[in-house]
């Protein structure tokens, strides 16, 4: 126009984005190809970057202690729990040869009596193995542990591998909970000799293992006597008869006129001139 021409200013988007505040623009900017590669393939890198290395570092050093300590703390409460039971497996073994239920640790008094009333007189007991057992629930692994220590023993009815459970729930109880025998495939620490020994008396004794009730003398119905009716040696007292009272005929004639007196009042319900006839 007026013969000059027409100047035309072109915008780039970053100065669009400028000129009204939009940063939109910015936003949009492509990532280079080695950051993309980067988050990518290090997700962790990102993490580094948001709290930064020192305190990555710090948070890392803190896990491995606090693993190292529970590691360590699960340590010593098994060594506990291992020597407990060793303590309260040797008790065991010497109140069994004995035949001295006073001399086993707590909670193992009736198998003293219950294994000798089923294997017999028990002429030697010693310690063949001990670990710990885990119980698993559904949902979660090792729930919980107890220490279980294998004992085999010499008794009239040949060799037995029993298994003596310390689950008492206390750190270094030697608390026996239960006491139950292995199949001799299950006992542990047994050389040949012994395995097949221990596997011909197993076999003698029917092939099944002596379960915790059994053990522990305790059978269906044993123990429980019908109680015995004693006969008296005194004759029976005779029964007291009680006369009843011999109320005189005055007495009884002046107890009836005042009943039907106190009946008629009743009746009344206020009324004078009929209380006036009950008194008459």
């Amino acid at each position: 126009m007026f013969g000059r021409r027409d100047e035309r200013v072109e915008y780039r988007d970053s100065d669009v984005g400028a000129v009204y505040g939009d940063s939109t623009a910015a936003a949009e900017t492509p990532q280079s190809l080695g950051g993309a590669m980067l988050g990518g393939v290090l997700p962790e890198a990102r993490l580094l970057k948001m709290i930064g290395p020192r305190r990555l570092i710090l948070i890392l050093a803190g896990t491995a202690i606090l693993a190292v300590g529970l590691l360590l703390a699960i340590s010593w409460m098994n060594g506990k729990d291992s020597k407990a039971a060793q303590r309260g497996a040797a008790k065991f073994a010497t109140a069994l040869v004995a035949a001295k239920p006073s001399v086993a640790p707590d909670g193992a008094a009736s198998y003293i009596s219950g294994a000798r009333s089923y294997f017999g007189p028990v002429t030697s007991a010693k310690i063949i193995g001990g670990h710990e057992r885990g119980v698993n629930s559904q949902d979660t692994a090792d729930e919980r542990t107890y220490y279980v220590v294998e004992m085999l023993i010499q008794s009239k009815r040949g060799p037995a591998a029993l298994e003596l459970d310390f689950d008492d729930g206390a750190i270094g109880s030697d608390r026996i909970s239960g006491i139950h025998e292995l199949k001799p495939s299950d006992a542990r620490g047994l050389s040949d000799a012994q395995r097949a020994e221990l596997s011909k008396a197993f076999a003698a004794r029917g092939g099944k293992a002596a379960d915790v009730v059994k053990l522990s003398g305790v059978a269906a119905g044993a123990g429980i006597a019908a109680p015995s009716v004693a006969k008296s040696t005194h004759q029976a007292k005779p029964a007291l008869h009680i006369a009843k009272p011999v109320i005189p005929a005055s007495a009884s004639h002046r107890l009836d006129k005042a009943t039907k007196q106190l009946s008629c009042v009743q009746r009344a319900h206020g009324d004078v001139a009929k209380l006036q006839a009950c008194t008459q």
